[in-house]
């Protein structure tokens, strides 16, 4: 539609997102779409979830709960054409606000996690957050606009322990570069493919 809406799920037991949860958008700016289990919040298989604009904002995900996990070939998406959208792995911007924190996040090598500007606008914002661990397998951006914008914001925090393999991307062909915030206790970066 013209404007993405709002979805919610609670549960007091595991969530396992095994298809497709959209509140994108065409014109306006992407809906917001939060998972949140009192347990596990775990996209499997070839799952989607995105909050993305074809010409407008991407939109708001969060993904909540004590324990996250974005396995397989899962897809986090809030791309919009005019600007990125915002995404919370586990909690905000280094656990603070009143979203609830999760103890671990892990995110596996063939998933993927985007608030990217498709065409003329600022990146996004993604948050990775865990109060124990966090392990980042899988791909990261907040890229800006191919005809316009800057990168985004790019948080990869575990703040007992963070394993992660690759650089998110925070580019942008046309403006500055973004920002990539890591703060553990203790961290290991791990050489893999590509720019590390």
């Amino acid at each position: 539609g013209t404007s993405g809406g709002e979805i919610v799920v609670n549960g007091d037991a595991v969530i396992e997102q095994l298809g497709s949860i959209t509140a994108d958008a065409s014109t306006g700016n992407g809906g917001t779409v939060t998972l949140h289990s009192g347990d596990t919040t775990a996209l499997r298989g070839n799952s989607v979830v995105s909050a993305s604009s074809d010409a407008g904002q991407g939109g708001n995900i969060n993904l909540l709960g004590p324990q996250v996990g974005v396995f397989d070939s899962a897809t986090v998406a809030a791309n919009g054409g005019a600007g990125g959208g915002t995404i919370h792995l586990g909690g905000e911007q280094q656990g603070g606000g009143s979203t609830p924190t999760s103890r671990a996040v892990y995110i596996g090598t063939n998933g993927t996690v985007s608030a990217d500007a498709t065409d003329d606008g600022d990146g996004g914002r993604v948050i990775v957050y865990g109060d124990e661990v966090a392990r980042v397998f899988g791909s990261l951006s907040a890229r800006g606009g191919a005809n316009g914008g800057d990168g985004g914001f790019v948080e990869t925090s575990g703040r007992q322990n963070l394993n992660i393999v690759s650089v998110p991307d925070v580019t942008a062909p046309k403006g500055k570069t973004g920002e990539w915030l890591i703060d553990p206790n203790d961290i290991s970066i791990v050489a893999g493919a590509g720019n590390t």
